[in-house]
């Protein structure tokens, strides 16, 4: 019994086989398996060609399907074409992109709420519809012609154009329309309690309408400028004010206590320097002129402000004009010498005068400035002259009257015809 046949010519741990001679030779692992794959096939039971055909069977489909996980057919999705790459050539080596259009419609991710990216038909009333994340995180919503941009970057003149193009962006960085502005209608809004809108730099903010600016705030390294500049109107209700400036009514409820001051309108002291000493002549805290009368227009009353109400003072008042007025003067039959000046704020008139002549009469009289009444009849103590004795004057006013009448005493004793007869003073009358 022969327990080992060593054939040195043969190589090791390879399957024998019988030759053509019928000699054992070894079968080269090029070729044939090794026995340790040889030994992957252990353990099977049936034609590993019929295992594997009951598992796959060759699909019956065309070129343009392709076999899903399931082991269904399903027909390549439509790829979009791309034009316009065109290599750029120039100093930097960069690449434009040209233009790409999608062809069809094409679907990216889930249509579902929760898809990731959707790219919808190319129908114009649906084009470029792009939505990211679960609920709408970022929404371009649908344009319904090309001329209404929800949101174009990098385009026309505007880097950003949002709303219906109307005119020209006047390559505005940021460029805000809506074509039927309405109280619930807003090319921009912030609703969110204690916002804060900073514009920062040097910027100039300017409020127009109809392509005329109305408010104007510049600021550039040294000031910041505020220009309101009114529209012109050419129409409006007959017989009815048009106010340029008005701030409406309100209440402000304040909490419990005292309260010295309250001031609606406030305007602090402003501060003038210069880099070396210097003069300003004239400087107002606030500056007001009064209206001009236009095409046929006539002013009855000028004024370059006006208050209903009591007006308190803290300091001077300066630049009131001096008037003057030739006054009609009773009690003598020549016209005596005479010089009336006034000025007069609000109701308040400030009048001096000087009356001398020869007497004609018992009685003495002079009137105000023209228009000007007197709003109450009013006593006053002045000193004169009564057919050459020095006498004290008394002076009265009469409600709604501008005649202002003089007599030798409080008593109203009457004058002498005959003699000189003068009178002077400065009287403060309340006037309608």
């Amino acid at each position: 019994l022969i327990s080992n046949i060593n054939l040195d010519n043969q190589t090791a741990s390879t399957i024998a086989s019988f030759d053509a001679s019928k000699n054992v030779v070894s079968l080269p692992l090029t070729i044939y398996p090794s026995l340790v794959e040889l030994s992957y096939v252990k353990g099977l039971t049936s034609s590993v060609q019929t295992q594997i055909n009951t598992k796959f069977t060759t699909p019956s489909g065309t070129t343009s399907q392709y076999v899903r996980g399931d082991g269904s057919l399903a027909t390549f999705p439509s790829i979009p074409s791309i034009t316009g790459l065109v290599p750029y050539t120039g100093a930097n080596s960069n690449v434009d992109l040209g233009v790409y259009t999608l062809t069809t419609p094409t679907l990216y991710g889930s249509a579902v709420a929760s898809g990731g990216l959707t790219l919808n038909s190319t129908s114009d009333a649906t084009k470029g519809v792009i939505q990211i994340g679960s609920t709408d995180l970022i929404n371009i919503g649908n344009k319904a012609t090309t001329s209404q941009r929800l949101v174009r970057v990098g385009q026309d003149t505007a880097w950003v154009d949002i709303g219906s193009l109307v005119g020209s962006t006047s390559q505005s960085a940021l460029y805000l329309n809506t074509a039927t502005p309405s109280s619930t209608n807003y090319v921009l809004a912030s609703n969110v309690a204690g916002s804060v809108t900073l514009l920062n730099g040097n910027p100039q903010l300017t409020i127009a309408s109809n392509g005329t600016s109305i408010l104007t705030i510049n600021r550039n390294t040294n000031s910041i400028n505020y220009s309101f500049i009114p529209s012109s109107v050419t129409s409006n209700t007959a017989s009815t004010e048009l106010p340029i400036l008005q701030i409406a009514s309100c209440t402000k409820t304040l909490s419990a206590g005292a309260l010295t001051t309250q001031r609606f309108v406030y305007l602090q002291a402003q501060t003038i320097a210069f880099a070396s000493a210097s003069t300003v002549t004239n400087a107002y805290g606030l500056w007001a002129e009064p209206p001009t009368a236009g095409t046929n227009a006539t002013i009855t009353n000028n004024y370059s402000a006006g208050f209903n109400g009591n007006v308190q003072i803290n300091g001077n008042i300066n630049g009131v004009t001096l008037n003057t007025y030739t006054s009609t003067i009773g009690g003598y039959t020549v016209a005596p010498t005479q010089s009336f000046s006034y000025t007069q704020i609000g109701k308040i008139l400030n009048l001096s005068f000087s009356i001398t002549g020869t007497s004609t009469a018992t009685t003495f009289t002079y009137t105000l400035p023209s228009g000007v009444l007197a709003s109450r009849t009013t006593y006053y103590l002045l000193r004169g002259t009564n057919n050459g004795a020095t006498v004290q004057v008394c002076m009265r006013t009469t409600a709604g009257s501008g005649t202002v009448d003089l007599f030798t005493n409080i008593a109203l004793g009457t004058w002498t015809s005959g003699g000189v007869k003068e009178c002077s003073g400065s009287v403060m009358i309340e006037t309608q």
